[in-house]
């Protein structure tokens, strides 16, 4: 419920700064996109509610323990 009222307001503050639409990327499209190599392997995105977000790199913590 909240992200949809998030994504509302966001749509709207969009229409009216004069931005276009947001298209949004369906699983598949995104998984099509990685298959076809479009990101970089070592970029780390995620699809989040048909956005594709970049992800903040790991740090060296974070690779020894997991």
């Amino acid at each position: 419920m909240m992200a949809t009222a998030i994504n509302q307001v966001t749509e709207i503050e969009a229409h009216i700064a004069g931005w276009p639409p947001l298209r949004r990327w369906t699983v598949q499209e995104y998984h099509r996109m990685d298959d076809a190599g479009l990101f970089d392997p070592d970029e780390r995105v995620e699809l989040i509610e048909g956005v594709i977000c970049k992800l903040s790199p790991k740090r060296t913590t974070h690779c020894v323990v997991v």
